[in-house]
């Protein structure tokens, strides 16, 4: 890959097929390297939505080589009734420093999108902490100082090593939390009760940004993803509805070293407070630590996200071992008083 050309404009790509191969290609290279997406899921579902019936809900920003490679991506999502809109992107690995990522958040800044539009707007800088080069937290920086963007929320990556003294670890706290009583544990049944999962997602993450705004397509789209695997998906059902569930993922591909991910854990408000959340959690993580890769190959590691605010769940996975590896970081335009 040539060196960045300081000349070169960043401009709007049309979401063709082959330009959509050329992003999912660079999401790979820079998730690779960075140990996690550029883009959360549900912008990355979007923006994939968007390339089959064009919708035009999500534009996609690129600089790119002579011969097309995508030297830097970011993705606009537009905002609607219920959320604020999504920028988001990265600079390849192998590009960072020279400036890319602070022209293209300039040309959206400024080309794109008016002042006003940015109060409608949140953008997220991943992997804060992690990059050893300083550049994210340049642009972390750059977005505050040039664009008068102030950080709102952080979401931490949290991992366990999978060692036989986690592991048992693991399934001792399992063995000795019990469901709350009248509570049982299965797995999700599929269509008969999306709409009730739906529901309860939605009642479970009311205050969340983005996980309780899921729809009916957002979950059939995770459902029809290559990593769904209904065993890993964990319903708690209590006698007069469902009461909780827990969502694994094993990622396919699997990364160099196959690790699972506690997706998503959620608990109906008239559960909360009664220990579901700690019980369904360590049912998934024991489910992940005897689950295998799609190569058959045992996990590594279990990682998580979480929300720093979130301290109850923050104490819980500390004290099961895990440690963080690195922040994510939402950033808007401070509200007027």
């Amino acid at each position: 890959m040539q060196v960045y050309d300081q000349t070169r404009a960043p401009c709007e790509s049309a979401l063709t097929p082959e330009q959509l191969k050329k992003f999912e290609t660079f999401v790979a290279d820079v998730t690779a390297h960075d140990g996690t997406s550029p883009f959360s899921e549900q912008t990355l579902v979007i923006l994939r939505r968007c390339a089959q019936d064009d919708t035009g809900v999500a534009r996609l920003f690129t600089v790119t080589d002579d011969c097309g490679q995508i030297l830097g991506a970011w993705v606009v999502v537009t905002p609607t009734q219920e959320s604020p809109g999504i920028i988001e992107g990265a600079a390849h690995p192998a590009q960072r420093g020279c400036g890319i990522a602070s022209q293209i958040t300039d040309f959206i800044f400024t080309k794109v999108l008016t002042q006003n539009d940015l109060a409608q707007y949140t953008a997220w800088v991943h992997q804060v902490q992690k990059d050893d080069d300083g550049s994210l937290q340049d642009i972390a920086a750059y977005l505050t100082k040039k664009h008068g963007l102030a950080p709102v929320r952080e979401l931490h990556k949290m991992a366990l090593e999978l060692t036989d003294d986690s592991v048992h670890t693991i399934r001792v706290a399992h063995e000795n939390t019990q469901l709350p009583p009248g509570v049982t544990l299965r797995t999700f049944a599929g269509d008969s009760e999306e709409l009730a999962w739906l529901t309860l997602n939605a009642a479970a993450f009311a205050d969340h940004p983005e996980q309780g705004k899921l729809t009916r397509d957002d979950l059939t789209e995770r459902i029809n993803s290559n990593w769904y695997q209904a065993e890993g998906f964990f319903i708690a059902e209590a006698p007069n509805g469902l009461a909780g569930y827990h969502w694994t993922k094993i990622p396919v591909p699997a990364a160099e070293s196959p690790e699972g991910e506690v997706y998503a854990v959620g608990v109906s408000p008239a559960w909360q407070g009664k220990k579901l959340g700690k019980a369904l959690t360590l049912a998934g993580i024991d489910y992940l630590t005897r689950a295998s890769a799609p190569t058959g190959e045992k996990l590594s590691r279990i990682v998580l996200y979480v929300d720093a605010e979130n301290l109850p769940a923050m104490g819980l996975y500390r004290s099961l071992g895990f440690t963080d590896l690195s922040v994510d970081r939402m950033y808007e335009r401070p509200k007027s008083p």
